[in-house]
C-alpha cells in the first residue's frame, strides 16, 4: 500500500508554507510590486535583476556600495563563532599554603549565536620578553541537536597552573582571531 504524501500535513509542512507566504509577501513589498513570487510575467524582474546597477536616487556615478568579505575571515567567523567579546581579566593566584599550586585564571563575556556551546582552552606559546605575555586558544564546540537559536551571553573561564610567576599580557585566541589582549595581570600573594 503506497502512502499518498499530497493528503498529509505535518506541523514542520505547515511552518514551512507559512514561512514561504511570507517570504513572498516581504519580496513583493520589497519590490514594490515590480516581483510577484506567485506569477511571473515576462516583463517582471527577478530579485537578483531588481538589485543590479545603481541605487534608485542616487546620483549616476554612485552604485551600490559592495563590501568584501576575506576568504580568512570567513574560516575564521567559521571557526570561532563568537560574535562578541568583552570584559576580559586575568590575575595569577599565587596564595601561599600548604599543597599551593600558583594558578592563571582568565575570565571573560562573549556573545555566541545559540546556547550550550562548549569551550576548550589549550595553553598556547608565551613570548621570550620577561615577563611573558601567554597565548591561550580557545576552541568553541557548536551544541548537537535542535538548540534555541537566540544569541546567548557566555561566561568563558581558563584556569590552570602558572607556568611563570607573573605574565606582562595574556593573549586569548579563538581560531586565529584575537578575542582579547590582556595588558593588566595581577598577581594575588
Amino acid at each position: 500500500m503506497a502512502l499518498d504524501v499530497s493528503k498529509a500535513v505535518t506541523p514542520a509542512a505547515m511552518t514551512l508554507a507559512v514561512a514561504a507566504a511570507a517570504l513572498a509577501a516581504v519580496m513583493a513589498f520589497a519590490t514594490e510590486g515590480e516581483f510577484d513570487v506567485s506569477e511571473k510575467t515576462p516583463d517582471a524582474k527577478s530579485p537578483a535583476e531588481a538589485v543590479e546597477g545603481p541605487i534608485e536616487g542616487a546620483a549616476a556615478s554612485e552604485e551600490a556600495p559592495v563590501t568584501e568579505v576575506s576568504e580568512t575571515s570567513d574560516d575564521a567567523a567559521a571557526v570561532c563563532p563568537v560574535i562578541e567579546s568583552r570584559d576580559w581579566a586575568a590575575w595569577v593566584n599565587a596564595m601561599p599554603g600548604p599543597d599551593s599550586v600558583p594558578t592563571l585564571h582568565v575570565s571573560g563575556m562573549a556573545t555566541l549565536p545559540t546556547p550550550g556551546y562548549r569551550a576548550e582552552w589549550r595553553v598556547g606559546p608565551a613570548d621570550r620578553r620577561l615577563p611573558p605575555a601567554q597565548t591561550l586558544e580557545l576552541t568553541l564546540t557548536a551544541p548537537d541537536g535542535f538548540v534555541a537559536q537566540v544569541l546567548s551571553e557566555t561566561e568563558l573561564r581558563f584556569e590552570a597552573p602558572a607556568t611563570y610567576p607573573e605574565y606582562r599580557a595574556v593573549v586569548v585566541r579563538c581560531g586565529g582571531v584575537v578575542l582579547a589582549e590582556i595588558d593588566e595581570v595581577t598577581v594575588a600573594q
